[in-house]
């Protein structure tokens, strides 16, 4: 039962990695601790057949709320990527203005 519960979640990850390519994919409802239980063989099967493995990860479901806190926690990480790509690129900028000729 096990086995054919990690193959489910491997197949459902994989649909997903291949048809929208996330970073993450996030699991939230009452089967999270058996997710977690077989998330280090989903993590090892998924290795194994895709050349980039989303990350999986579980979450406490605010009842009502998760979707939304899904999908907060989904777009934070890209957020905090083009911000801090940003922060360096303005850096970089600075840094080749000549200094002031006062």
């Amino acid at each position: 039962m096990l086995d054919a519960f990690t193959t489910a979640i491997v197949t459902a990850v994989s649909a997903v990695a291949v048809t929208q390519d996330p970073e993450t994919v996030y699991f939230a409802g009452r089967l999270c601790p058996l997710v977690e239980e077989v998330l280090p063989e989903v993590r090892g099967r998924l290795d194994r057949i895709l050349p980039v493995a989303p990350e999986v990860k579980t979450v406490t479901q605010v009842v009502g709320l998760s979707t939304a806190r899904g999908a907060v926690i989904a777009c934070l990480a890209p957020a905090r990527e083009r911000l801090r790509d940003a922060v360096i690129e303005a850096r970089g900028r600075r840094a080749a203005q000549p200094a002031p000729a006062f």
